[in-house]
């Protein structure tokens, strides 16, 4: 993991949000794990089981909350380490996308439960809302002395919930705020009209290094990752009646389409690395790049393309093609892509979608630690390849999200 530094061009690595410390190098297909070391999912999971699980995961994060509202991995390691993987490092570099997890998390079981959470809920949706109120800066940005765009834009998304579920003017202002912050950070195409996706560092402070005002490569650079956290919010945005521009969805599913292959199959910088294998920290685990096609998918659907377009059908087959699957050594969990993947898949309506989410939703229940330890009942200890940045706060905040998703909560 890299840790935050005073550079401009820092790499932010949220939870396994990011992905790329070398360009992609090797072309793979859907991971395939051995039947010999597969465990079995439950042939079938039910709402209520679901439900259960959101509400303890819900509970295991309230647990780690900080008095002043956040989460802090650092003070979350301190108060439970047996939650936490001892290899970790811990550090507070990503505590705003972190808060911004558990935020999003909580505000859409309020809203979804018709504001009958627990009191504990509510009170500790209030104070999370409240931190990042009174953490934002003058530029619309939260915390962050070099905003990176993984955390800024989780922090977006949950601002925008948390004013849904509230519609409070402050809550309000600050969400206007941080979604017009991300759309100034959205890069120019290189084509030289329009916009394009977004990267780690901001377009405000590429700019600002530049100096001299010449473009350099790096002013274009974007994923496909990011850039679909920068679209959700941005559409989640629009949906609340606040202020987005047609230019960033525009551009955003412009890029979306750029490294879409004609097969379907999504690249995570571009088509011609579609497949490929993207390169990083925790290598050992199983590679899953059919992610990219779940999060190009969900950036051309929040732009308005419609689920029956060919090249998403395409997507969408070879998403498919890559089951769930939950490896006796546990490597081939991967979270964030069952997390993208569950919401492409509900929102395509893509036929054998069911089956595929019942296997991913089978697995999580099982992973989910339900023992009477307090310091790890309700979260997901086992981690993934993207783990390492938040342990069990990142897992159980996405995870929770993945399960509100198949119950509806949106």
């Amino acid at each position: 993991m890299l840790h935050a530094s005073a550079s401009v061009v820092s790499v932010s690595l949220l939870s396994g949000l990011s992905a790329v410390l070398a360009p992609p190098a090797s072309a793979a297909g859907p991971a395939q794990v051995p039947a010999s070391t597969a465990v079995a999912a439950p042939a079938q999971t039910n709402s209520a089981d679901v439900d259960a699980a959101v509400s303890n995961g819900l509970a295991w994060l309230e647990r780690q909350q900080e008095s002043d509202g956040h989460w802090s991995m650092v003070a979350a390691v301190k108060r439970c380490p047996n939650s936490f993987d001892q290899h970790l490092i811990a550090t507070d570099n990503y505590d705003v996308g972190l808060t911004g997890l558990a935020v999003l998390a909580l505000s859409r079981a309020q809203i979804s439960r018709g504001g009958k959470s627990t009191l504990d809920d509510h009170a500790a949706l209030e104070k999370s809302v409240a931190w990042l109120v009174s953490n934002q800066k003058p530029d619309g940005s939260i915390g962050e002395p070099h905003p990176f765009m993984y955390t800024q834009s989780i922090a977006a998304c949950a601002l925008v919930s948390a004013y849904e579920g509230s519609h409070e003017a402050k809550v309000r202002d600050a969400a206007q705020k941080i979604v017009t912050f991300v759309q100034g950070a959205q890069r120019p195409s290189p084509t030289g009209k329009g916009l394009w996706g977004w990267r780690y560092t901001p377009r405000q402070e590429i700019e600002k290094a530049n100096g001299d005002g010449v473009p350099n490569k790096e002013l274009f650079d974007s994923d496909i990752s990011i850039t679909a956290w920068c679209i959700e919010a941005l559409r989640a945005a629009r949906n609340a009646g606040l202020k987005v521009d047609d230019a960033s969805l525009e551009g955003g599913e412009a890029f979306a389409k750029f490294v879409t292959a004609p097969d379907g199959n999504v690249g995570y910088l571009d088509a011609r690395t579609a497949g490929a294998t993207v390169q990083g920290k925790n290598d050992h685990f199983v590679y899953h790049p059919t992610v990219m096609n779940a999060l190009g998918v969900l950036v051309r659907l929040d732009a308005g393309e419609q689920p029956a377009d060919e090249t998403i059908g395409k997507s969408m087959k070879g998403l498919l093609a890559d089951v769930p699957t939950v490896s006796e050594d546990h490597l081939s969990i991967d979270y964030y892509f069952w997390h993208h993947a569950v919401a492409a898949l509900r929102r395509t309506n893509a036929a054998g979608g069911a089956a595929w989410t019942n296997q991913a939703v089978g697995h999580l229940l099982a992973l989910q630690d339900k023992t009477n330890n307090d310091c790890t009942r309700g979260a997901w200890v086992t981690g993934d390849r993207w783990a390492y940045s938040g342990g069990a706060l990142y897992t159980t905040g996405i995870n929770v999200l993945t399960l509100e998703d198949v119950l509806g909560w949106k």
